[in-house]
């Protein structure tokens, strides 16, 4: 019984959920604010991005348009095009960074939940197993307490109260078989008398070094 119990109290304890699935629920928040972040800079290129072809196109239309006829101007809004143009193509490859670290980040968002879906269903899992081992040990605890019991109810009082009383102060095994002459519980040899009576006398008798009742 003590050997059981000890096993569903090492049962129980492995049931706490693992430091690993609360480690990944701390993970997922953290990529999301990183993937809310990375959106937004993202947009806010793509918006500079547009601004910047706009611009573009309305000196092109005046360039190109015919309204505007003087050289000087022309040739003003000819530099202003070239210029706007390049500037727009820092502004796209900007645009396409932030595209691009969104798309990591959301990887990373889905690489994060994958996992914690993955630990949580090898965890549950888990649980389920190690709950069915504790069942079926507290059935065997069960059984075997009913037999003890049964078993107590044979023996005098006076001797189960004294049995009680040792078995805390002798790692749970108050009773100790006689093999030949030799005491199982503490391996000492016992004087032949001591032996004898403790194979024939129908009082307790003590093993004189270890003080465990002796039993044939």
């Amino acid at each position: 019984l003590d050997r059981l119990r000890g096993q569903v109290a090492t049962l129980q304890a492995s049931q706490t959920e693992p430091p690993t699935i609360q480690a990944a629920r701390e993970t997922l928040p953290q990529a999301d604010l990183l993937l809310t972040k990375r959106r937004k800079a993202a947009q806010d290129r793509e918006w500079d991005a547009r601004d910047g072809q706009a611009k573009v196109t309305n000196v092109e239309s005046r360039l190109y348009g015919g309204t505007v006829t003087n050289p000087k101007e022309l040739a003003s809004l000819l530099r202003d095009v070239e210029s706007l143009k390049a500037h727009l193509t820092t502004l796209q490859d900007r645009s396409l960074e932030t595209m691009t670290a969104q798309d990591e980040a959301q990887a990373a968002v889905d690489a994060a939940r994958g996992a914690l879906a993955e630990l949580e269903a090898a965890w549950e899992a888990d649980l389920l197993r190690l709950r069915g081992e504790e069942l079926a040990l507290q059935d065997q605890i069960a059984a075997k307490e009913a037999r003890r019991q049964a078993q107590a109810a044979t023996i005098d009082p006076t001797s189960l109260a004294i049995y009680q009383r040792l078995r805390p102060t002798k790692g749970g095994r108050a009773v100790a078989r006689l093999r030949g002459d030799m005491c199982e519980g503490c391996r000492l040899t016992l004087p032949s008398g001591q032996a004898a009576r403790a194979k024939t006398s129908q009082v307790l008798i003590y093993c004189i070094n270890c003080g465990r009742i002796l039993c044939k």
